[in-house]
């Protein structure tokens, strides 16, 4: 199979995994957001650090199928940018399907779509959605985003959702006129998420146990709601029990809030390829991300990569957490923003090692089986199967 990419989702090495996958038995070709975008990228599949071409970079893996990444320099619009368009040299390549990761509204979307659609207008699309709020602009923008959205959907052939929130969305954007998958947006790769080599703690009484966090340190991620529960917990148990909070820190108030407690130690992390060993470093992890008006958890990948890795976790009812984790069978769940439930999560977490145990194994597996690289692959080439069929 063909599979034409447009997406600003994975610069990354690690999150690029999944497109390496995918161009194992399939030819893909990806479409860059933009020169710099491409030219780390282009680096990436060489790993070299010389000189890229100019237009586009083909990767030929072992089994002598390949990954094109094509360039793109973006023309700015309104807050947005556009994919400048070639869709000559986009469909060079011959795609059977266009896979592609913006809201049907935005400028990117269409800038990417409308040119295809002149010369291949039955190419299937298969869409991509992240978002699982929406607030829809008055006046003027918001009828042209309706207007634009009613039209995107009716040319797509299959929804991929990241969450059942965003899934709810779209059918309701849709008027369920367009098939609808949950499904992972990035893979994770088990072998470097792996269980750490050491046991996991035991109990309170044992010693301190560390509880991690990894993202943006940001009040909509909950973090002073955590820093409560945790001063909480240390109260009820006479533990010691410690916070190790990885990320830019985005709010200053939280910095004046956390400077003071000897037991709260926050790390700006440098790269990704440090996550594994910061995993192995904690007893549980936590997700507490609050629901604000427009927003709600979209990916939570840290915590896909926590589960991974065997750790223990807790998460809000928020955005796509509750896909992630079976309440008290992949992990524990509260209610977004209700501290004494997070408390009681804690709590039950450090008092009882069989349960961390027995939560982290069952969160591995069902992780491998929802995001690992392999299995993530099969079900994004089922979704362009049935889009072409369809």
């Amino acid at each position: 199979m063909r599979i034409l990419v447009a997406s600003p989702a994975y610069g990354s090495g690690e999150r690029s995994k999944l497109l390496h996958q995918l161009a194992t038995d399939h030819e893909l070709t990806l479409l860059a957001p933009n020169p710099e975008w491409f030219g780390r990228y282009a680096r990436q599949l060489e790993a070299t650090d010389g000189p890229v071409p100019v237009l586009e970079k083909t990767y030929k893996n072992r089994e002598s199928k390949r990954m094109t990444v094509i360039r793109n320099s973006p023309l700015p619009f309104a807050g947005h940018y556009l994919y400048r368009p070639a869709p000559r040299t986009w469909l060079q390549h011959r795609p059977d399907v266009l896979h592609i990761e913006y809201s049907p509204w935005t400028p990117e979307f269409w800038s990417v779509v409308l040119p295809i659609l002149v010369l291949r207008p039955r190419m299937p699309i298969v869409l991509y959605c992240k978002k699982n709020t929406r607030c829809v602009p008055r006046g003027l923008r918001g009828a042209l985003e309706r207007i634009l959205t009613r039209i995107a959907l009716s040319r797509v052939r299959l929804i991929l959702a990241t969450s059942s929130m965003t899934a709810a969305l779209y059918q309701q954007l849709s008027r369920g006129r367009v098939p609808i998958r949950v499904q992972a947006h990035l893979a994770v790769d088990e072998a470097l998420f792996a269980p750490p080599a050491e046991s996991i703690s035991g109990d309170c009484g044992d010693g301190p146990l560390t509880v991690g966090f990894v993202g943006s340190v940001s009040p909509h991620k909950g973090i002073d709601d955590l820093i409560e529960a945790i001063a909480s917990t240390r109260k009820r148990l006479g533990n010691d029990i410690r916070l190790l909070m990885v990320g830019p820190m985005r709010d200053a108030r939280l910095r004046d809030l956390i400077d003071p407690l000897p037991w709260v130690e926050h790390r700006e992390q440098s790269s990704h390829s440090e996550i594994p060993r910061i995993l192995a470093e904690i007893d549980m992890f936590v997700l507490p991300s609050r629901i604000l008006p427009d927003h709600e958890e979209h990916d939570a990948q840290a915590m896909v990569e926590a589960m991974a890795a065997e750790r223990p976790c807790i998460g809000s009812r928020s955005g796509v957490i509750p896909d992630l984790i079976q309440d008290r069978y992949t992990g524990l769940l509260f209610e977004p923003s209700d501290v004494h439930g997070l408390a009681d999560c804690l709590e039950k977490l450090c008092t009882d090692v069989d349960l961390r145990r027995r939560l982290g194994k069952n969160a591995r597996e069902a992780t491998i089986q929802r995001s690992g690289l392999a299995s993530l692959a099969a079900q994004r080439i089922d979704a362009y199967r049935e889009a072409t069929v369809g």
